[in-house]
């Protein structure tokens, strides 16, 4: 036997596949041998009176036939057969370097702080983040498996799941208030890919990197991680954020007039005129206002309502402000008692001067 061909023999005798379940469905072969054996072309006898006007026929051999037939067996066992061994994906292991379902891990992080809601190029980055994740994830092979991480640090995020797994939990991630620092991320990376036992770990970091969470200098990344940051940079835009109210008064009475201060800070390099401000109490419009911000700057606005009811009210306080919108609102809650203790400290007799200062309230 030639030696090419003890090679070639050598190699089937040592091939492997990623999916040897695939092989059960060889079974199928027996179908085309079945409808060989049972399907037989069955002549019927037709007597004629007159075979004058019948055509010349050419008469194959019965050999000839059978070889037709045997032919048309062995394309229908090599289609099937071939089809079988793509699903299979057969392969063969080099020595010192063994091929395993699990050959690579890659761990992907998605930044879905409120920063991420602001609008790049072709949309929000949150939403640009999460297509070039998917578009990661397909790059590499069905075999390998992947971590999603995002700022919340999920339980369900803690573990290695199939490419599959991974585009459904990519699509389910929202905007969320918690951050974390280049250096966290990392950390918990590399924490999952050291229990996958694969040589080639992979870390991807898809975020807008405030600088409030690049720490590079407290970031110790293992030495066998690939790392590879994304930057997704957003457009010029301007943004006004609600800093903080306040009463003028410790002291809130019922039918009194109560007044609240708002400051309203502008983060752009713009002046911005005309910024709506809304107070609601107990889901009822109060005073209206609206307020003008130069450039880097900030502005107090005064608002001025009354309240019929004592207890706890709650309140919000709100302003129109595009594209980013998750610092427009403030939500507080502040109590109005029904009557207020006073203490007065007299010498032998009260004083009618106070008495007459508290005594219609």
């Amino acid at each position: 036997m030639p030696i090419s061909s003890l090679r070639l023999n050598a190699y089937f005798c040592i091939m492997s596949f990623f999916y040897p379940s695939f092989l059960f469905a060889l079974s199928t072969l027996g179908i085309p041998v079945i409808i060989h054996l049972f399907n037989f072309r069955r002549f019927k006898k037709i007597n004629f009176t007159n075979v004058r006007f019948i055509k010349e026929v050419k008469r194959d051999t019965q050999s000839k036939s059978k070889l037709k037939h045997l032919l048309v067996l062995l394309m229908r066992l090599l289609a099937l057969a071939s089809l079988v061994l793509a699903f299979a994906q057969p392969y063969i292991p080099i020595a010192g370097n063994p091929v395993t379902d699990n050959e690579r891990a890659i761990s992907i992080f998605v930044d879905n702080s409120f920063s991420m809601d602001a609008l790049g190029v072709n949309g929000s980055l949150i939403e640009q983040a999460k297509t070039k994740a998917i578009e990661i994830a397909k790059a590499y092979k069905a075999s390998d498996k992947f971590q999603l991480l995002t700022n919340d640090f999920e339980a369900k995020h803690q573990r290695l799941v199939n490419r599959e797994e991974f585009l459904k939990m990519v699509d389910e991630i929202h905007a969320s208030p918690a951050f974390r620092t280049v250096s966290e991320v990392l950390s918990r990376q590399a924490e999952a890919l050291q229990h996958a036992d694969v040589k080639k770990p992979v870390s991807y970091l898809l975020s807008d990197f405030q600088k409030t969470t690049v720490d590079l200098e407290k970031a110790k990344p293992d030495s066998s991680m690939a790392i590879r940051m994304l930057p997704f940079e957003s457009q010029k835009i301007s943004n006004v954020e609600i800093d903080s109210v306040w009463f003028t008064s410790p002291v809130r009475q019922i039918n009194e007039k109560i007044q609240l201060i708002a400051k309203v800070r502008n983060m752009s390099g713009d002046a911005i005129e005309n910024v709506a401000v809304k107070l609601m109490v107990n889901g009822k419009q109060k005073s209206p206002g609206g307020v003008n911000i130069p450039a880097h700057s900030e502005t107090l606005d005064t608002l001025s309502f009354t309240l019929a009811e004592p207890g706890w009210q709650d309140a919000e306080l709100s302003i129109t402000d595009h594209p980013v919108t998750f610092d427009d609102n403030w939500y507080f809650s502040f109590f109005i008692a029904e009557k207020l203790p006073i203490l007065c400290i007299n010498q032998e007799k009260p004083s009618e001067y106070i008495d007459a200062l508290f005594m219609k309230d």
